[in-house]
C-alpha cells in the first residue's frame, strides 16, 4: 500500500474530514532542511507534504494516546528529547532523530540515516534510547494508529472487556480492526495488537 493509499483509507473511516491531509509545507520544509543540515529523504518529505498534520492529533490507543505532532512542532531541537530544561543538548539523543509524534512521551520518530525512511519508536527513563521499527512507513504508521483509534472510539466509551476470558476488544471493534490489521500492519502486527488476548 502507498503513502497515498493508506491516508486514502483512513477517509473511509474517520468521521468527519481527515487530519490527515495535503497541504502546502514547503516552508515548513525548508526550515526543517535547515535545522537538520542534510536534505530529507522522499519518505519524509512525503509525510510532511501529504499526512502531516496542521494541529496536533491525539489519537486513543490501550495506554497513554500517541499525539502526531503538527508540522510547526517538528524540528531539531525538542525539549525533553534533543535538549533539556536548560535548553543544553542531550548527548544520548542522536541528531538524526527525528521526532514526529509521542506516546506517552515514548518518541516516535524517522531516523534521517535510514533512505526508506520507516518509523521508530523508543521507551523514555530506559537510561538510553533504543529505538526498534514500529511501522514500515510513515502512511502504514497513520493508518494503523487511526485505526486502532477508531476501534477504541467508534462503539461505545467501553470497548474493552478485561475478566477471566482476558484483556479483550469487545466483538465488533474486534471484528472490524483485527482483519484490517493484519492487512495494513505487516509485520508491525503484533506491535499494534498483541495486547488483546483475541487479537
Amino acid at each position: 500500500m502507498t503513502h497515498l493509499e493508506a491516508l486514502r483509507e483512513i477517509s473511509t473511516f474517520w468521521p468527519g474530514a481527515s487530519p490527515f491531509e495535503s497541504w502546502d509545507t514547503s516552508e515548513e520544509i525548508r526550515r526543517l532542511e535547515a535545522e537538520f543540515g542534510r536534505k530529507l529523504s522522499a519518505g519524509v518529505r512525503l509525510y510532511l507534504e501529504n499526512g502531516c498534520p496542521r494541529e496536533s492529533v491525539l489519537l486513543e490507543t490501550v495506554g497513554n494516546p500517541i499525539e502526531i505532532y503538527p508540522a510547526s512542532r517538528l524540528g531539531a531541537r525538542q525539549p525533553g528529547y534533543s535538549h533539556d530544561s536548560s535548553d543544553a543538548p542531550l548527548p544520548d539523543w542522536d541528531a538524526a532523530w527525528f521526532l514526529i509524534a509521542d506516546e506517552g512521551a515514548d518518541p516516535i520518530a524517522f531516523d534521517l540515516n535510514e533512505p526508506d525512511s520507516p518509523v521508530n519508536r523508543a521507551s523514555h527513563g530506559m537510561g538510553e534510547w533504543s529505538f526498534g521499527r514500529f511501522s514500515d512507513s510513515a502512511g502504514q504508521f497513520l493508518l494503523c494508529a487511526a485505526a486502532v483509534h477508531h476501534a477504541l472510539t467508534a462503539w461505545g466509551p467501553e470497548p474493552i472487556t478485561d475478566d477471566e476470558n482476558g484483556f479483550r476488544l469487545k466483538d465488533e471493534p474486534a471484528k472490524w480492526l483485527f482483519p484490517r490489521m493484519k492487512k495494513w500492519a505487516g509485520q508491525s502486527y503484533d506491535e499494534w495488537c498483541s495486547i488483546f488476548d483475541n487479537h
